[in-house]
């Protein structure tokens, strides 16, 4: 049995960059992931828009990229109301870099001009990567989806830069998604959200995401703090997920049973 913090833990992203596997030889290679000794930790299956007409079972939990602006979200969103695909969550990405705030307005009008139309799913907001500190357009896109309760799409690439995204998401009480290259940057993702939350400062948000062998030791030593840490830190895409969950396997789970409901009660553990 495995420990809470693994409950789908790792989503599959391989018709996605960089392998851009086709849709049908990707859905051949995940089924048995799901179905293997690893997949309580398997997440969604992550597709655009692209390949989501393709698709037509409602059993398989996915993750909708949207791949334009506003304006596909909402027929995206309008397209899923009549739709029996079991998507969890979408995810968009704010293009305007001049005005990042006014895009993220845009995405928060279409969703509430839906509002009671289309599905509840969860919605994740990339915002372009931080070299250093965010710039006050970027605080005030942020700032939108914290209105809106919505989440945010983060790309593991240590660095000052992330880690304050880290900060500044968890800050407004932002849930994040993590787009990674395999296990260790899911690892890695969870503990430096551990991080940042106990208020260690952001030099040690960025060692946290640098050390995959500190994240290693970590959840097998504090898996109820890993369980906790699930609510603000929900999952980390993958390209390779049989490479992840294979690496997965290796590590000694120490923990009880998991809870067949999910991670641990994550409510009793916020931002500070």
């Amino acid at each position: 049995m495995s420990a809470p913090w693994r409950h789908a833990l790792l989503d599959d992203a391989a018709v996605l960059a960089p392998r851009s596997l086709l849709l049908a030889r990707a859905l051949a290679a995940h089924a048995p992931l799901r179905r293997g000794d690893e997949g309580d930790a398997v997440g969604g299956f992550t597709v655009t828009d692209r390949e989501l007409p393709h698709l037509r079972t409602g059993d398989l939990p996915l993750h909708l990229r949207v791949t334009g602006g506003a304006g596909m979200l909402e027929a995206a969103l309008r397209s899923l109301a009549t739709s029996d695909l079991g998507v969890r969550r979408v995810e968009i990405a704010l293009r305007d870099e001049a005005d990042l705030a006014h895009n993220a307005r845009r995405v928060v009008q279409v969703l509430d001009s839906l509002e009671g139309t289309a599905p509840d799913v969860a919605v994740h907001v990339a915002l372009p990567a931080l070299d250093a500190d965010p710039t006050a357009g970027w605080l005030g896109a942020l700032d939108e989806l914290a209105a809106r309760e919505l989440g945010v799409l983060l790309t593991h690439a240590p660095g000052p830069g992330t880690a304050a995204a880290i900060e500044a998401a968890l800050d407004r009480e932002l849930p994040l998604a993590v787009v990674g290259d395999g296990l260790d940057d899911a690892l890695t993702a969870l503990r430096s959200v551990r991080v940042a939350l106990d208020g260690d400062g952001p030099a040690a948000v960025v060692a946290a995401l640098e050390d995959p062998e500190a994240a290693r030791s970590w959840v097998r030593d504090e898996p109820e703090a890993a369980g906790r840490t699930r609510r603000w830190c929900v999952s980390t895409s993958v390209p390779d997920l049989a490479a992840a969950l294979a690496d997965l396997a290796g590590l000694v789970d120490p923990a009880g049973p998991a809870d067949p409901a999910g991670p641990a009660d994550p409510a009793a553990d916020g931002p500070a």
